[in-house]
């Protein structure tokens, strides 16, 4: 079942074949026989029986044994045979290819025999000799050979029959050992631990044969193909109640998972993963999570595997073995869906322990599970991703590789998509971004054999303890970003995927903006040049690089103050304003294989709707990103700034009749409308009922809505007009006359500003916008 296309061809009765075909797909598995009748034999007189018949046959069947195939195509065809030769014999094939163990095959066994022939069955010629039976007339068949097989060993010594009996004796016992389970495992205590015990046994075979027969692949490769067929059994775990993973806990089955990964054949690891896939779902802990001592136990096992044990890092490591990092001279990893499919089960594993992670499940295990005094547990899952596995290094390398889709399995470029996914969330996580300040020298990700070699030189380099010095390499993850959204700075995504995708990549890029250092490399890549470029272009790609903007030229750091003024420099005012003014002319356009980006033809209400609400929120992002740029920008320039961009912005309120300012106006009174809007909402609400109830503080949670609603970006339009009117008499008498018109006066300015003083911390942000407030009122 593990290989993807095989046929076995079989000449049967001399006028039909039976050609066996088993297909994978992503999620399915299809099973089928077809029967060919050729075509210079007469058309059998049976209504059932057609050019091609498909027989469809249960996916948990191991095996389609031979015998049990001739009886059911004899019980097809009826009497149709008696029309053609009866004393036709049946000979059995001497070899059946297969790369895999299918089970037990009466009258073969199972090994690589002959080199030119391959793995597959061989027949055994001591019970099922290859040569058509005879009758000798006595009525005993193959009398002959018998009695020559006989002769032969009557010309043996004592010591070469023992050997000869004591090997054969040892490979039945090796066919009945290793046949795998037979039955599903019970989804029982009892079964639980049979299945456990059954495991445990067949890996210790397995690492007593590779021990003893270590340059002799051959003699354990019956003992792995076993244990590769009961790993395969262990998924069905992933239905079982939460309250069975305690059991899983004391018969160690996690010990015996980490071995499983750790084990020097990569197909090992690789059905491994599959299997933790299964049994570690998202969906079914998090359902189980009201369940009580149910869901301590299923949580308290996942912790004890990935975090306690090491078993995040061991799934990690596995990626330089299944999915190589370095682009290499093996042109089969494009095309090779089983490795594919394996790495997006690492991605899959650690995105639900980032989730749990995150839900704060995995700390409550920890404290239960965890001895205090044991400190290195404390990190999160992401801490523990970034400082103790080049898995960010790994994510990066694959964003930057070139691929194709493959049909019928997770495409290569799939495996890009969901590495960005994952990067996004890491650098999202408060805790692990302090870990990736300087994302533009990561260390390389290698292509790795052994994984317990791998394990002791990552540690060594964390140790600082290696034993060799090398030129170390580095991925510049900075540039992979820029490089990865520069191809759309004039065109659009083509599909949903390739959408998805790109807003990933800039998720990543504006997250990262958050190190001084990481904005450094950006500046010096060119980075704000490149965002301007997708903004002026008018495409998909604009709306991110607005985001990305906000991000470099926010904060209290001097590298925000120089990044405003490389902005200025390069000509940033110009793309900004034409957008901020609200010309759709000049506002990127969302791409067509989004919602936002697709006419509505009114077929459907709620299609209609759904393609308003999204084309809506496009706007309110873009418009929210550019007041925050400018606000920026009134923050950090000031007299000592190069290329007179003080003088410049000003002049940008000034000229077309004072027309920013007329629409700086207005959207101070369109937030402000917004902001006290949700403010009310929240105080009609339940919500509001019931946190009073309780003694909860219902100003803080109203302020909170406000914010949310629009507050947040209505204090930064207000900042940006005391910056204008207290630099320019011209804009100050301006926005007077505006402001009167709308009932209001300079006041409000100063009083907003006061507001927005008391929800920031401590900066110099925060002392900036007090004299402004006391300059206004």
């Amino acid at each position: 079942q593990h290989q993807h296309h095989w046929q076995l061809a079989i000449n049967y009765f001399h006028y039909y074949r039976v050609e066996c075909s088993v297909r994978s797909r992503r999620g399915e598995r299809r099973e089928y026989i077809t029967l060919f009748i050729h075509s210079f034999i007469p058309p059998l007189n049976i209504p059932i029986l057609k050019k091609h018949t498909y027989i469809h046959i249960p996916t948990h069947l191991p095996t389609i044994d031979i015998t049990a195939m001739d009886d059911t195509i004899q019980r097809m065809l009826g009497t149709a045979t008696s029309s053609h030769n009866k004393t036709t014999d049946y000979e059995q094939p001497t070899f059946i290819p297969s790369k895999i163990w299918q089970g037990v095959k009466s009258g073969y066994y199972f090994g690589t025999t002959d080199a030119s022939l391959g793995t597959g069955y061989y027949l055994d010629s001591n019970t099922n000799p290859s040569k058509k039976r005879v009758n000798d007339g006595n009525g005993s068949a193959n009398g002959n050979i018998k009695r020559a097989k006989l002769e032969n060993d009557s010309n043996l010594a004592p010591e070469e029959l023992l050997a000869r009996a004591e090997k054969e004796a040892a490979r039945k016992q090796q066919s009945r050992d290793y046949g795998g389970s037979k039955k599903p495992i019970a989804l029982t205590p009892s079964g639980i631990k049979a299945a456990a015990g059954h495991l445990a046994k067949l890996i210790e075979q397995n690492q007593i044969l590779r021990s003893d027969h270590a340059d002799d692949p051959v003699q354990f490769m019956e003992s792995e193909l076993a244990l590769n067929e009961e790993i395969g059994a262990f998924k069905v775990i992933g239905a079982a109640d939460a309250s069975l993973y305690g059991s899983l806990s004391k018969l160690q089955v996690d010990d015996s998972i980490l071995s499983l990964l750790a084990h020097d054949n990569a197909d090992i690891a690789i059905s491994t993963l599959d299997m933790l896939v299964e049994i570690v779902d998202l969906d079914d802990l998090s359902s189980s999570l009201n369940n009580g001592d149910a869901s301590r136990a299923a949580l308290n096992f996942v912790f004890d595997l990935f975090v306690k044990k090491g078993g995040l890092e061991l799934i990690v490591a596995n990626l330089g073995r299944i999915c190589f990092s370095q682009s290499s001279s093996n042109d089969n990893e494009a095309t090779d869906e089983e490795r594919l499919d394996a790495g997006d089960h690492v991605l899959s594993l650690v995105e639900t322990l980032l989730d749990l992670d995150q839900m704060g499940v995995l700390n409550s295990s920890k404290n239960a599970s965890i001895d205090d005094t044991n400190e290195s547990n404390d990190d999160s899952v992401a801490v523990r991703l970034v400082d103790n596995t080049n898995l960010v290094s790994w994510l990066f390398d694959r964003m930057n590789r070139k691929s194709t889709d493959i049909a019928g399995g997770v495409s290569a470029f799939a495996l890009k998509l969901h590495a960005a996914e994952i990067l996004s969330t890491l650098l999202h996580v408060g805790d692990s971004r302090l870990h990736l300040s300087n994302i533009e020298c990561l260390p390389t990700f290698e292509k790795i054999g052994n994984i317990a070699a791998a394990l002791d030189k990552k540690k060594r380099a964390i140790d600082g303890k290696s034993s060799h010095k090398t030129k170390q390499k580095f991925i510049d993850g900075i540039e992979i970003l820029l490089q990865a959204i520069a191809p759309y700075r004039k065109k659009d995504p083509k599909g949903e995927d390739e959408c998805e995708w790109l807003e990933n990549c800039f998720d990543c890029l504006s997250a990262a903006m958050f190190s001084s250092k990481n904005i450094e490399t950006f500046l010096n890549a060119q980075g704000i040049e490149l965002m301007l470029r997708c903004i002026r272009e008018k495409v998909h790609s604009g709306s991110g690089s607005l985001k990305v903007l906000f991000y470099v030229l926010s904060g209290n750091d001097i590298i925000n103050k120089k990044a405003c003024e490389v902005f200025v420099e390069v000509g940033g005012f110009k793309n900004i304003f034409s957008c901020f003014m609200g010309k759709s002319s000049a506002i990127p356009k969302p791409a067509k294989c989004t919602d936002a980006g697709k006419i509505s033809t009114g077929k459907s209400a709620k299609s209609a709707k759904r393609i308003v609400q999204a084309k809506k929120e496009w706007l309110q992002t873009i418009e929210s990103n550019i007041l925050q740029i400018v606000y920026a920008l009134t923050v950090h320039i000031d007299e000592d700034s190069p290329f007179d961009a003080k003088m410049r912005l000003l002049a940008k309120f000034v000229e077309d009749d004072f027309s920013k300012c007329d629409r700086i106006i207005e959207l101070f009174v369109k937030y402000d409308k917004k902001m006290r809007t949700a403010e009310l909402k929240y105080y009609r609400s339940e919500e509001a009922e019931e946190a009073e109830i309780a003694g909860l503080d219902v100003g803080l949670a109203a302020c909170d809505a406000k914010l949310r609603g629009g507050g947040d970006v209505f204090h930064r339009i207000a900042a940006s007009l005391a910056y204008i009117i207290l630099n320019s008499k011209d804009c100050f008498d301006h926005i007077s006359v505006q402001l009167k018109m709308q009932g209001l006066g300079i006041s409000v300015i100063g009083s907003t500003l006061e507001e927005f003083v008391e929800v920031l911390d401590d900066s110099k942000q925060r002392a900036q916008l007090q004299a402004l407030a006391e300059q206004i009122l």
